[in-house]
């Protein structure tokens, strides 16, 4: 037993496993006891609600307040009214008012935190308490009003320099966008989610689906003298805008384990995505240590990380998706499933079948929720233009409007399956919504040549890419995958997943862009702006 005083008041702490260093961080004591462990506050009335302690000592009526999946430690001033404390699912509340008596705080809301309305048609609102100071000064009152009157968070007026904490930070955003009036009950906090990888193409998708859902996405970038976030730059806010900007950028990488873990413990997520990779397989057999230190070794960074953080916290709900590959099957004839044997071909196929078992082991040895996407070829107009898929239907684009003749490829009779990342980005998503963790492909069920690929971007637009297209040798890989052709049964069935873009549509929808962005070109070109790159 650890006992603690606060305000005079003893506090008793019972089958705590970890003990907090209370003058750093106070707020850990909740997330302890929130995660089922028994806390237990001096005074009589206690109760335990689905896991969770719920504890109350008031000066006169000793009010209980219950939750489920929280624990709340709250001192209640005399004559307090019950009515004004909301309690919140997950979430928990330290409160330690001062007598209203002593030292009144309370204070009406003016007009424009109310909903006009509402304040038309209802009774005056009812007096919410605010608190006498901050702890953050350069954030408005209005905050704290949120705070108190919805039940997010209670402050302990002689600890309020202790709260400088992330989950402060993240209770701040979910009650940021407006403020709850005449008892109206406030939306449910956001979800948080973590994704490595989020300039990349699916990355971007990923963010759009989960700003879509509600979420407030966070995203880790590697430093580079260039910009390179253009496919997030159409939902990029700046976050000084703090009421619309759910989605953020933080420096880290996966070669480093100190900034994975930091974000971690800043962010505070519910689900970790996994997308970050050197996903080139041409280039793996070019930078094969790199490859594999960020694409394996890197997932197993994250995996630690994530680990050692709810080992530390307690947040023991977070979910984690690993992003794995079709090329980790290789010359495994199709169709491929779930219990199909890997052979990869490539160190970018090796690392991600290292990272795959790397996540299957953190789940059967850890207990973590952790899933592995094993996602078959998925393109679109945001696919980079070193891949094939992208590369055809760019050159198609320039040789339409005229700044470019030829183009050069490798094995035209190598086979995939190729689908919609936009689609494929949701079956990341339900995975972590599951009860249980597991792994799937995520696949069309069809198989397609390059060749094909050829024959329906340069037909679409009435061009014969025999008239175009020269074979070079120098791209041909050291070992070849011939055919890729995915089996998800599962998927369909467990998750009730389907591709909504067909083949056609999506080589169609690739080539529309293409040309727009090569007429764009055109003009540059046209004016002397720009060169045409010297295209043969």
């Amino acid at each position: 037993m650890v006992k603690i005083k606060l305000n005079g008041f003893v506090w008793e702490l019972k089958n705590v496993r970890h003990i907090p260093d209370l003058t750093k961080n106070l707020i850990s004591v909740g997330q302890l006891a929130s995660e089922g462990y028994t806390t237990i506050f001096h005074g009589d009335d206690w109760k335990i609600s689905k896991g969770a302690m719920t504890i109350a000592r008031g000066k006169k009526s000793g009010t209980l307040y219950k939750t489920a999946g929280a624990c709340h430690l709250i001192a209640v001033a005399a004559n307090e009214n019950p009515n004004l404390w909301h309690q919140r699912l997950g979430h928990m509340i330290y409160a330690e008012v001062e007598d209203i008596l002593e030292s009144p705080i309370l204070r009406t809301p003016q007009p424009e935190e109310s909903n006009e309305a509402n304040n038309e048609q209802s009774e005056p609102p009812t007096p919410t308490p605010v608190l006498k100071r901050s702890f953050r000064p350069h954030v408005p009152n209005k905050r704290y009003i949120d705070y108190m009157h919805r039940g997010l968070c209670f402050f302990i007026p002689s600890f309020i320099h202790l709260f400088s904490h992330p989950a402060m930070e993240k209770a701040n955003a979910a009650v940021g966008s407006g403020s709850a009036t005449n008892g109206e009950v406030s939306p449910p906090p956001r979800k948080v989610a973590l994704i490595t990888g989020i300039t990349g193409q699916d990355g971007s998708y990923l963010t759009e689906f989960l700003l879509n859902k509600g979420y407030e996405v966070h995203g880790l970038i590697r430093r580079s003298s260039n910009f390179n976030t253009q496919r997030i730059d159409h939902i990029y806010v700046d976050p000084h805008n703090a009421h619309k900007a759910h989605m953020k950028l933080h420096y880290a990488d996966l070669s480093d384990a100190s900034s994975l873990r930091r974000w971690l413990d800043t962010i505070l997520p519910d689900e970790v995505y996994n997308l970050a990779a050197q996903s080139h397989v041409a280039v793996s057999f070019e930078i094969p240590d790199y490859t594999a230190d960020v694409v394996a070794t890197g997932a197993l960074r994250l995996l630690e990380a994530v680990r050692s953080h709810i080992a530390a916290s307690g947040r023991s709900h977070i979910r984690y998706y690993q992003a794995g590959s079709s090329e980790m099957f290789g010359s495994t004839p199709p169709p491929q499933s779930e219990t199909t044997p890997f052979h990869p071909r490539s160190p970018y196929a090796a690392s991600k079948c290292a990272a795959h078992w790397y996540t299957v082991n953190y789940r059967e040895a850890y207990g973590l929720y952790a899933c592995n996407g094993i996602l078959f070829n998925h393109e679109s107009p945001r696919r980079g233009e070193n891949f094939v898929t992208r590369k055809i239907t760019r050159a198609v684009g320039r040789i339409k409007v005229g700044l470019q003749n030829k183009l050069f490829l490798g094995n035209l009779q190598a086979s995939r399956d190729w689908g919609f990342a936009g689609d494929y980005v949701e079956a990341m998503w339900l995975m972590l919504q599951q009860e249980k963790p597991d792994d799937y492909v995520v696949a069309t069920e069809e198989s397609h040549t390059v060749e094909e690929f050829l024959e329906v971007a340069f037909g679409y637009v009435g061009l014969n890419w025999r008239d175009h297209v020269v074979i070079d040798k120098r791209y041909f890989r050291p070992s070849e995958v011939d055919n890729l052709k995915g089996d998800a049964s599962k998927a369909k069935k467990v998750l009730g997943w389907k591709p909504r873009v067909g083949f056609e549509q999506l080589v169609k929808m690739m080539v529309d862009q293409d040309i727009e962005m090569a007429k764009k070109e055109k003009v540059l070109v046209d004016a002397g702006y720009i060169d045409a790159q010297q295209q043969p």
